[in-house]
Parts: structure tokens; sequence; C-alpha cells
């Protein structure tokens, strides 16, 4: 859907997605929100004036001027009722929101008690125990009490992952533990959370990654690099990306314009040649041919989100991109067409 049509999820590219989805997955009909499963059914009927995606099992909604949850089955929690959007997805139990628009981030759980006050001027959701949060321009740690879990703060903090979170003091990122403890010295540019035992880290320009007990698991050699997902990594060396695996070896060799995270063993990779973006497996062979501007990575039920190649001489169209969802097979289950009806379709 085009910008400010209501679809308030994340953008599409062919990196890894910020957050996992799950289905159901949003699609509009005559400016309304519902829901689809992975055949492109309705579960969920349009309803709703803004959707997101579903996360932990419950997705952020709006009806006229409040928003609220819904869990997969449609219904609905009104006892978690807010002017504005929830910050975080539900995490742990706890979603972070604002009361009204001058109010700071406090927690809520799914009854609807604020069990940690509103006094955070910016929020991570809860993960392992802890959530990183902002007051006075500086970042640490809380445990569900709301209480500061060490008396350490950062410029920057981000969410537990594998037992660390990445933090930045100074210019320089490193990693602590839940108690406050650092892995290794603060001496990265750059660094990525855990995942699959390893995390993505920069020296002096170059990619490589750390192991959980602070030594370099794979060099720096690499110009960037995502995290790891079903045993392999995208990394880009020069101007194309590959996947290696977690020795450092490339398993599929550098050369693809953009690499996304593998999921349900296929990965959204832009083509060098006709510059269009389809599917990979781990084996490099297009199971689903490039013919896409960009696709989001498969959620766990086998549906991406992909945007349609603007229709020739549409100059519009540049602009305000159609998308689709397919499955698995690369079949378009649904179609949201700018300017038009969404249409449910098999082809």
């Amino acid at each position: 859907m085009r910008p400010g049509s209501g679809f308030v999820v994340l953008s599409i590219v062919v990196a890894s997605a910020a957050v996992p989805q799950e289905g159901p997955h949003p699609f509009s009909d005559a400016g309304r929100w519902g829901y689809l499963d992975s055949e492109g059914s309705i579960v969920i009927p349009p309803r709703f004036n803004q959707a997101g995606w579903f996360v932990g099992g419950f997705a952020p909604v709006r009806s006229s001027s409040s928003w609220f949850l819904i869990g997969q089955d449609g219904a609905e929690l009104p006892q978690l009722s807010f002017a504005l959007r929830p910050e975080t997805p539900v995490s742990e139990g706890l979603l972070a929101a604002k009361v009204d628009a001058e109010a700071k981030f406090g927690f809520f759980s799914l009854d609807g008690v604020l069990r940690i006050l509103p006094r955070f001027d910016d929020v991570r959701p809860f993960s392992e125990g802890l959530a990183a949060v902002k007051e006075g321009g500086r970042w640490f740690f809380i445990g569900r009490d709301g209480a500061q879990v060490s008396p350490a703060s950062y410029d920057y903090a981000g969410s537990f992952s594998e037992g660390y979170a990445v933090v930045k003091v100074g210019g320089k990122a490193g990693f602590v533990d839940h108690a406050g403890n650092f892995l290794a010295p603060l001496r990265f540019d750059d660094a990525r959370g855990f995942s699959s035992g390893v995390a993505a880290v920069e020296v002096a320009g170059k990619w490589g990654y750390l192991a959980s007990n602070g030594e370099m698991a794979i060099e720096a050699l690499f110009d960037e690099a995502r995290s790891f997902s079903e045993g392999l990594a995208p990394v880009k060396q020069g101007f194309l990306w590959g996947y290696i695996d977690r020795s450092g070896r490339f398993r599929l060799p550098a050369k693809f314009r953009l690499a996304g995270s593998f999921s349900c063993g296929l990965a959204a990779v832009e083509d060098s040649v006709v510059w269009k973006t389809g599917y990979v497996n781990q084996k490099g062979l297009f199971e689903i041919s490039p013919r896409f501007q960009s696709g989001d990575p498969f959620s766990a039920d086998g549906v991406a989100r992909v945007v349609l190649m603007p229709r020739a001489h549409d100059y519009e169209a540049h602009r305000n991109l159609d998308w689709a969802y397919i499955n698995r097979r690369g079949v378009v289950i649904w179609t949201n067409v700018r300017g038009g009806q969404p249409t449910s379709r098999r082809q």
C-alpha cells in the first residue's frame, strides 16, 4: 500500500526484517484492514483503519481514534486502548505505550494494568527478562519490576539475545551480560546482536564475527555483514553479497546486488544481471525467479511480502509501488494494487 494509506508495518527491504513476522497477515480492502492466512483466505474481516504485523501472538490495530491489540483469532483486547500506536510488540507478557502524545513510555500487561510507570523517553521490548530504556539522554536496563538492574548507563543499548546486548559508549560498541559485565572491551565501530552463537562486529571498516567467549570467530574481512540464520549469513565483498557458513567460508559466492536472511529455506536476493529480486535456496539456485522489486523474508507460516515491479512508463508507480503476498512456491496469494481493489488470486 502506498505511503499514507494506513499500512503502518515495517517497510519492505531485501535485507533482514527487524522483527520476525507471524501469520495471519494484514491486507486492505476499500480502506479497511483485515488479515489473511497462508492460503490467502480472509480469517479476520477488514474492519480496522490501520493494522500492524502479528508478533508474539498479538497485533496492533486502530479503529476510530484508538489503538488496541487483537489476538490471532481476531478477538479484541479492549482493556489495552491507547491514543497512539504501542511502541513495542507484546514481549514476555508486556508492551510499552504512551497514554497520550505528551506522556512518557510505560509498560502494560495484557490485562491492561500499568506495570511499570511511564517515565521513559524511548524503550525496547523485553527480552530475556530485561528491557533497554532511555531516560535523561542515557540508556540502561530494567527488570520486570521497573528497577534498574545495574548502575551502568550507555549512549545506546539494544535488546538481549543469547545472553548479551549491544551497547555503545563514546562511539565504540560492545556487549554486556545481564549483570552489566562487558564480554570484551569496547573496541568495535559497530555491532549487531548475537545469533547462532556469534555476533557481527565492525573493526576498522571491516566486518567479522565475535564468539560468546569474547574472541573473534570469523576474521573481519567483509565490507558488511548480517546475522546468521539457518546456518548462513549474508556478507558483502566489494559491491556484491554472498553467504558464508560458521567457518567463514563462502557457501554462496558474492554475486548478488542485495541479500536477505534465510527463512523457510529461502533468502531474498537481487540478481546482479536483471536487477530484480527472487528467492534462492542454500545451493544458490532460484526457487522463485527474480521478478520483484524487493522482498521480505518468509514468515513462519511460509508467506512473504514482495513489491511488484513498476509497470512500464508508469512514473507514478515508482513512488507508490504495488505489493503482494507469495507463498513458499512463489505463487501469489494476494495482490494489493495501487488505485484499485485488492484481489485474492492463485496463479
